[in-house]
């Protein structure tokens, strides 16, 4: 199941195009305010894709695959223990003693009996995973065999595992409504604020220089087109500097000299951002659309409407813990499902409202629907310049960086992710730390930092 990997040889350079239209209006104060309207788009985006992703459907294999889990249920319900039974289950081969059962003409094709009693089989049957159960075979040389042309073809390359080719094959829309009101310096004050509000759509949901980015189903690609990683609905931004009217030049202390150098020279600076939460999904990672990794965005189902999931999102602390969703909706062991495979809550789970995608399905939620936890950060610092001559001067910097000690938590999802693993996507269901904001997932707290500087 080796990588091979290709480049179109009719690639082009990404065309981006870019439009704005705004206007300006200077409101008295020195002070000018501009409200602009800025668009992008592209249709040839520079990205990989899998061109020998796993045909779960090759040979009638994912309606068999439904089948052989109805079989392992029905035998599950056979061995003692309470439960699920499909979680008992050892064998999916049709069993004619078992009612309900059903013979599997796909899994006949493969050879020894696709070993369907071999606990390597049955787990991901259990599972619902059809593409990783495929893969299994693929890699122990089960699955199709081109001397004889037998078996199942799950793949259009069969000397091959992932076939990535880089083409221009991306798309992305950016909208936005920017606003600005900006006043230039005088009489030692000066400051900017600006607001944006935009939305940014891709099928591409990373901005990582590499920029694979596979479809989950290349047969579907719009499954992937939504709200980037890097996405914000909001941001406001706030700079200004004040220079304290003391000293010499200024309203106050203008004599110079010792005076001079005790109070002059003073500058205050400030700079404030607030800004929504990076997008989130609620995800199941399982491979039951598509082989597990290729699903790390795959959504989960929900008996909610996403509004009625937005009102659970804030910060809860219980037992210890923070948690961005509503600890209600978590099971005893820490998932969202319990260990639920089913597309209903369970007597031992009554409160569950997210649930696995099924087999050959996505989940029906939309992603990136949710914004992570909101940012708020104010830096500000204080300036002396003492000068000695008119080319040179000593500078005295104290500037504190989150002014307020303030706790800003971020959810890793989508990239900013990686480097937690996938288990740490705050919202995969499967996850034993679901909606948990854990140990490293917060920004800096207050950062006081002191410097001199000569200058000359």
């Amino acid at each position: 199941f080796n990588t091979v990997f290709a480049i179109d040889p009719n690639i082009q350079v990404q065309r981006n195009d870019e439009f704005n239209f705004g206007i300006q209006r200077e409101i008295g104060f020195k002070t000018a305010l501009e409200i602009r309207y800025v668009g992008g788009r592209s249709n040839n985006m520079v990205r990989g894709v899998d061109l020998n992703q796993i045909d779960i459907n090759a040979s009638g294999f994912l309606p068999d695959f439904i089948r052989a889990r109805n079989n392992c249920r029905l035998q599950g319900a056979t061995l003692p223990g309470v439960g699920d039974p499909l979680l008992r289950c050892t064998d999916a081969r049709f069993n004619p003693a078992i009612s309900g059962s059903q013979p599997l003409p796909a899994f006949n094709l493969l050879p020894f009996g696709a070993f369907l009693n071999n606990p390597a089989v049955t787990t991901p049957i259990i599972n619902g995973t059809p593409a990783d159960l495929a893969l299994i075979y693929i890699q122990n040389g089960l699955d199709f065999d081109p001397a004889t042309n037998s078996g199942i073809r799950f793949r259009r390359n069969f000397f091959a595992g992932p076939v990535d080719l880089l083409v221009n094959g991306g798309r992305y829309r950016y909208n936005a409504l920017q606003a600005e009101l900006r006043r230039r310096l005088t009489n030692g004050f000066s400051f900017q604020i600006n607001y944006t509000f935009q939305k940014t759509l891709s099928d591409i949901e990373t901005d990582g220089q590499a920029r694979f980015d596979p479809y989950l189903d290349n047969n579907n690609k719009h499954l992937d087109y939504s709200r980037t990683d890097y996405d914000r609905t909001h941001s406001v931004n706030f700079n200004a500097i004040y220079e304290l009217p003391f000293g010499k030049g200024k309203q106050f202390m203008n004599e110079g000299g010792l005076r001079d150098r005790l109070f002059g020279g003073f500058q205050l600076t400030s700079l404030i951002n607030v800004s929504s939460g990076a997008p989130i999904s609620i995800r199941d990672l399982t491979g039951t659309l598509n082989r597990a990794g290729r699903s790390i965005r795959q959504t989960a189902n929900s008996s909610l409407t996403t509004d009625q999931i937005k009102k659970l999102i804030g910060i809860f602390h219980q037992n210890g813990k923070i948690y961005f969703i509503d600890p209600s909706v978590i099971a005893p062991d820490g998932t969202a499902t319990g260990g639920n495979l089913g597309t209903t809550p369970t007597a031992s789970f009554p409160g569950q409202v997210f649930f696995r995608a099924q087999p050959g399905q996505t989940g029906n939620l939309p992603r990136t629907f949710i914004n992570g936890p909101m940012y708020f950060n104010w830096d500000a610092g204080l300036i002396k310049n003492i000068s000695f001559t008119e080319r040179s001067r000593l500078q005295l910097r104290m500037e504190v960086f989150n002014v307020l000690n303030n706790v800003n938590f971020f959810a890793p999802s989508g990239a900013n992710a990686t480097s937690f693993g996938e288990d740490s996507n705050i919202f995969n269901i499967n996850s034993a730390t679901f909606g948990q904001i854990t140990t490293g997932s917060a920004y800096p707290p207050r950062i006081i930092q002191f410097a001199a500087r000569f200058e000359f």
